[in-house]
Parts: C-alpha cells; sequence; structure tokens
C-alpha cells in the first residue's frame, strides 16, 4: 500500500515490492555488504545480495520516495542515489536492473526496515522493539536511534520498549519448551542478537542518533 505523507509518497510492504514475504530488503543483503554482519550469519559471500540498482528499481517499479518494510528481523534505514533513475510503473519486472539512466529523478530516496517490533534489535538492549516513524515535522524526536530527512518529511527508527514480562505471560504461554516456536525465537527473544548494534542499522546517508 502507498500513502502521502507531507511531500513524499510513503510505500508500505511486509517483507519487499515483489512479495508478502521477500527477502531483498535484509539489511544482510544490502549493498554495500557488511560482511561482519554476514560473517555472523553464515551468509556466503556471493549469495543473497541486493544490489543497489535492483533497491532503485524498487522504487521505480513503485512510484516511491519512501519504503517501509520489515519481516527480516533486523533493522536498518539507508539512502539511495536515484538522480540517475526515472521512476516508472511500466519498467519489465523480469529485469532487476532496468533502469531508464541519465533522467533525473530529483535526489535520493530512503528505504527503512523496523526490524522487530517485539523482539530485541541490538546487542546489549533488551526487551526493546524497534517502530519506524514518519512524519511531516522536521524535528528529531528525542527518543530516535537514527534516522534521515526525505523532501522535508523526517524518518526515524524509535525504540519500543516493551518490558520483559510478556515473555512469561504470553509467549511462554503458547509457545512452551520444545515447540518450534521456543526453539527459534526464546534466546533472540530474551537475549537478542550479540552481533548487530545500531552504528551498523544507520547505513549510508542516515545518521545515528543514540
Amino acid at each position: 500500500m502507498s500513502v502521502r505523507v507531507g511531500g513524499v509518497r510513503l510505500g508500505i510492504v511486509h517483507g519487499d515490492v515483489d512479495a508478502l514475504a521477500g527477502w531483498d530488503f535484509a539489511v544482510e543483503q544490502m549493498e554495500p555488504l557488511d560482511h561482519s554482519l554476514r560473517d555472523s550469519l553464515g551468509i556466503p559471500a556471493n549469495k543473497h545480495v541486493t544490489t543497489k540498482d535492483a533497491v532503485r528499481r524498487s522504487f521505480a517499479l513503485s512510484q516511491c520516495d519512501v519504503i517501509a518494510c520489515s519481516h527480516t528481523c533486523l533493522p536498518f534505514a539507508q539512502r539511495f542515489d536515484t538522480s540517475e533513475v526515472k521512476r516508472t510503473a511500466t519498467l519489465p519486472r523480469s529485469d532487476p536492473t532496468g533502469l531508464m539512466i541519465g533522467e533525473d529523478d530529483g535526489g535520493s530516496n530512503v528505504l527503512i526496515n523496523n526490524g522487530a517490533a517485539g523482539m530485541p534489535n541490538f546487542a546489549g538492549v533488551p526487551s526493546a522493539g524497534v517502530i519506524t516513524r514518519v512524519s511531516i515535522s522536521p524535528d528529531t524526536p528525542v527518543d530516535s536511534l537514527y534516522g534521515t530527512t526525505c523532501r522535508g518529511v523526517r524518518i526515524d527508527a524509535l525504540s519500543l520498549n516493551y518490558g520483559s514480562n510478556w515473555v512469561n505471560d504470553s509467549f511462554l504461554v503458547n509457545h512452551p519448551p520444545g515447540s518450534p516456536a521456543h526453539t527459534s525465537y526464546i534466546s533472540r527473544i530474551t537475549s537478542g542478537p550479540d552481533f548487530f548494534t545500531t552504528r551498523q542499522a544507520a547505513r549510508s546517508g542516515v545518521a545515528l542518533m543514540s
């Protein structure tokens, strides 16, 4: 779906622009590659890479200035220079780099992924998820982790402190030890990822606030 926020068209997706459960907007796949993160996740050097041109294609196809996504469990924000890209809805979907070069698009676009709202996202920060804020107010929120501005609209990642009680009150009630969800998520929920920081999440063109 897309909505108008101030002077930008904001696309809101769960996975990526091609698939509800798509993984193209995962931080570990984004160029420039974070090799330390990829090593921590055991990703081979030549596998699962989302090029900058592929992201520019997503902006072109969606005709959006900003895309906000989720699903991939680790948050980040990144600016993409689109001054050489003409946005059009008719680019061939079979060509991942089908870009019109040499036509001015007006600057840069922003991709922001909130990671997880209900699980820790960063090393040393338990019991706090991340949510995305997109606002016509130009002021940086006091609780911003990192953020940037696009066409006069402020885009930030905010910390969401949900406390730890829900693990006992909800998660363990529905997913006891031995269940698939418990096996997959309990370590992440209670301890968070020990290999990822806000500095890694604030990528090209995005200012780290805290």
